[in-house]
């Protein structure tokens, strides 16, 4: 008896439209049997809803009283929401099951968002900057998929609306005309509601179309309010980060003056050198960092908060995006520091040659004074695995200078030009050599400008034994230099040590060595006093009948 009125009741306070419009989204209802469809609706939904409508009346009577707290008041608010969101829920089903469609919103239901969707909150100072120029076309495009879900609703709705009108005449639903008759009223005000909603939603996409403009005029507009407005603020901090920067450098030298003043004045001149380096580097970084942090601190007083949210996210991503070069940095750092293995000022291996190390930083320079063009900056990665070593008073750089003359194998002859890159060295016909210069560094060529040096080995046969000491050796002396001074008089001067004595007794001759030291002015005629000095010993010979021997093998006969 107490369902009986309960339904009573049900039918005649059922108000359609004073209940929460949230339209939760359902299940696909499939196909079913009138006498299934019956039962349903008699078994589930009307014994659903007369149990939801029995709780919704008794959180409403308890609102009522006086005497609840705050606590008690708040949990039966918050029931009573969800027994009307599910009231709610009850009558989308009961409409659908009747119609087979499904007319509820089921975009509203769409109230969870993506970590993107998060992002793109933060960044939205930023990201409305660039909005601004595809604004009309993403309008349209917006208001076009609003429409053509909108179009998909209406027909739904108009659907459902002509199959209610079916039911309601139906004999077999005679028993539902009072909620058929309600359904069908909130159906044709909802296919209304819609048909006001397209109106609209055509009205604002034609104005779209007719605000049409070329894409030259809004990208203008754009760059104009950016230069207007942004850009003027990004020149107002780029300008103060460059006088700040600036006023530290110009003061670095006087700040530094004073705080080593007193190293400065000392005898450890190595000690102040070493400590110098590593606090010009910190000064450098700390006047970067205050420039920069002056230069956002100005967007920030100018309210710009697209640029300095574009700055921190780019100086954010770079820090992150060198996070795995850390280990690299630090071994780079200690170099600029003047902490590593290589050393300001002092001498160092690289590419196959000596080099100079004239200032450490990020971009290093070094320095050959023995080649042209001997100045090279190099990456500080590529020092990571050299070492270097204090230089020497008078150490070369170089085996050769522009000018000198070499001897390198077999080949005699100028240097014309040394580089970094290569030497070309000129030979007495007038060819020229191209060697790579880390090659010709390898081959240790002989360079004959800083002095050289004539040896000769010279045999004579063993009939002259008796008289080599006393007689024959001083006979060479003489005679050989008198006429290397008579052919080539620059040796005058220019003979350091001369000297022809005893070698070896050989297998077949007795062997004389001839040695002669020349000042380098004289390496052009190395090889003209070889051949000027083999001509005179020949000549001595012929003079004084010495006999020149010729590898023989001697046999003795027994008698």
């Amino acid at each position: 008896m107490n369902r009986i009125i309960l339904s009573l009741i049900l039918l005649l306070s059922f108000n359609l439209y004073g209940q929460d419009t949230t339209e939760p989204v359902y299940k696909k209802t499939i196909s079913r049997s009138d006498a299934d469809l019956r039962k349903s609706l008699q078994d589930h939904y009307l014994t659903e809803l007369i149990n939801i409508r029995y709780d919704m009346n008794k959180a409403k009577a308890a609102l009522k009283k006086a005497d609840m707290d705050m606590v008690q008041r708040l949990n039966a608010e918050t029931k009573l929401s969800r027994l009307q969101s599910s009231h709610t829920q009850k009558r989308y089903q009961f409409i659908e099951s009747l119609t087979d469609i499904n007319i509820s919103d089921e975009s509203a239901n769409n109230v969870e968002t993506s970590f993107s969707d998060d992002i793109k909150q933060i960044l939205d100072p930023v990201l409305s900057t660039f909005k601004k120029i595809s604004e009309r076309p993403r309008q349209i495009q917006r208001h076009s998929e609003q429409l053509s879900l909108l179009n998909e609703r209406l027909l739904k709705a108009q659907e459902a609306l002509g199959k209610l009108n079916k039911l309601l005449v139906d004999k077999n639903f005679k028993k539902f005309n009072p909620r058929i008759s309600e359904s069908r009223r909130y159906t044709k005000k909802l296919v209304k509601s819609l048909k006001k909603e397209k109106d609209q939603l055509e009205f604002k996409i034609s104005n779209l179309d007719k605000a049409d403009e070329s894409i030259i005029s809004t990208f203008s507009s754009v760059i104009f309010e950016f230069i207007k407005t942004k850009g003027k603020n990004l020149v107002l901090a780029f300008v103060v980060f460059i006088l700040v920067y600036w006023g530290f450098k110009v003061g670095q030298r006087k700040l530094l003056n004073v705080v080593l003043f007193k190293m400065h004045q000392s005898d450890s001149k190595e000690v102040y050198q070493w400590i110098l380096r590593p606090i010009k580097v910190v000064y450098s970084v700390f006047s970067t960092m205050v420039a920069f942090f002056l230069s956002l601190l100005t967007l920030y007083v100018l309210n710009d908060w697209v640029l300095v949210t574009l700055i921190l996210i780019v100086i954010t991503a770079l820090i992150w995006s060198s996070k795995q070069y850390l280990p690299l940095f630090f071994e780079q750092s200690k170099i600029i520091l003047n902490l590593g293995m290589v050393r300001e000022g002092e001498r160092v291996m690289l590419y196959g040659l000596p080099w100079q190390i004239k200032g450490l930083g990020y971009y290093c320079h070094l320095h050959n004074p023995a080649l042209a063009g001997g100045d090279i900056k190099v990456s500080t990665k590529e020092l990571l695995s050299a070492n270097s070593r204090r230089v020497q008073t008078n150490e070369y750089w170089f085996p050769s200078l522009d000018g000198d003359w070499v001897e390198f194998d077999d080949h005699f002859g100028r240097v014309i030009q040394q580089t970094p890159s290569h030497v070309v060295v000129r030979l007495l016909g007038g060819e020229n050599i191209h060697i790579p210069s880390v090659d010709f560094y390898a081959k240790g060529a002989k360079n004959l400008s800083r002095g050289f040096a004539v040896e000769f080995i010279f045999g004579l046969d063993y009939t002259h034994q008796k008289d080599m000491f006393d007689k024959v050796i001083p006979t060479f002396k003489d005679n050989i230099r008198n006429a290397l001074i008579a052919k080539h008089p620059e040796l005058e001067d220019t003979i350091h040590e001369f000297n022809i004595d005893f070698l070896s007794a050989g297998a077949s001759s007795l062997d004389l060595r001839f040695f002669m030291k020349c000042d380098g002015k004289l390496a052009h005629l190395k090889r003209a006093l070889m051949r000027s000095v083999q001509t005179e010993f020949v000549k001595v010979c012929n003079e004084h009948d010495y006999i020149i021997p010729f590898n023989q093998l001697t046999v003795h006969m027994q008698k």
